[in-house]
């Protein structure tokens, strides 16, 4: 779930974990990309504010019975409702199952300062298995301001969602992303407050117009020089292109001629005698290009490529 700043994505997750727990008796797991997160005072003393605001929880004699600590969130009785993981640590969930968590929330996925955990992807994909083992009728939701449509995540999955529909469903990969619009804004058009936040530039990115996809995908140029090297990720072979006035621009090349070109993989798998890595030095550049925004792409696949490159999906 994607959308515009304090629109109620986290409140509505929360209540649909705490909800399974009073319903059916099945926890939740809370996913945060870092373990710090969980451990901070604000974040512990004001997780379970809309939960008793909205009625969700309640009070006994006065006093606040629901308790959330370094390990989660729990009940009157004790029991452990909501599971707190990070997912920096994913790797201590390996070895057995957790039979009663159905539901798992990753909360704020794509960071503001753009900023992933390198395998983050795999991360999350690794904890699914360890904590699911496949059972049917469990579910992973992951909720995020719109900040960036070019995110590991999406890239990983190759899924681009449509901007014409709310909802878009990838059957084959088991994939939904709902674009969260036409929803009562926390924040009225009209308010002051919006028009200090328009001059300091602070947005929330909840139109694919704002997004920065639309500015690097772009046509090759006539005229455009390829690099003599290649590169293949993901089982396809790409090309980095670079025009008259310095742009480099990124293009899937279906039909390469191999002749006279280097040949690089980015998977140890995939060597032979024909190819060989692809040097730190020969990275280190397309991550510079990247970096000083001289880095387009000839469309979003090629784009999401270069997103599973850097961060190493």
């Amino acid at each position: 779930m994607i959308g515009a700043r304090r629109i109620g994505k986290t409140d509505v997750s929360l209540h649909m974990a705490l909800m399974l727990w009073d319903k059916y008796r099945r926890q939740t797991m809370w996913i945060r990309e870092v373990l710090e997160t969980f451990k901070m005072n604000n974040f512990q003393n004001d997780f379970l504010n809309d939960a008793y605001k909205f009625g969700w929880i309640h009070d006994q004699d006065e006093k606040h019975t629901w308790t959330c600590g370094n390990e989660g969130v729990r009940d009157p009785d004790g029991n452990l409702v909501i599971k707190f993981q990070s997912l920096s640590t994913y790797s201590s969930r390996r070895g057995p199952g957790h039979p009663d968590v159905d539901l798992m929330i990753f909360d704020e996925f794509i960071p503001e300062d753009r900023k992933y955990i390198n395998a983050g992807l795999k991360g999350l994909m690794s904890l699914t298995k360890t904590v699911f083992s496949g059972r049917d009728g469990t579910r992973c939701i992951c909720t995020s301001n719109f900040v960036a449509l070019s995110n590991p995540y999406f890239a990983g999955f190759e899924i681009f969602p449509d901007p014409k529909q709310d909802v878009t469903v990838w059957h084959d990969k088991g994939v939904a992303v709902e674009r969260c619009r036409g929803y009562r804004c926390a924040i009225a058009e009209d308010s002051e407050w919006n028009r200090t936040y328009k001059a300091a530039g602070y947005g929330d990115y909840a139109d694919e117009e704002d997004d920065e996809m639309r500015r690097l995908i772009r046509k090759m140029p006539k005229g455009a020089k390829p690099d003599k090297w290649a590169v293949m990720i993901r089982g396809k072979w790409f090309r980095i292109y670079t025009t008259s006035n310095g742009t480099r621009i990124a293009r899937l090349e279906r039909n390469l001629n191999k002749n006279g070109i280097v040949m690089y993989v980015t998977d140890p798998r995939d060597l032979s005698d024909e190819v060989v890595m692809l040097p730190a030095i020969a990275r280190m550049s397309i991550d510079n290009d990247i970096a000083l925004g001289r880095m387009r792409y000839e469309d979003p696949n090629t784009l999401f490529a270069f997103v599973n490159l850097t961060y190493n999906i």
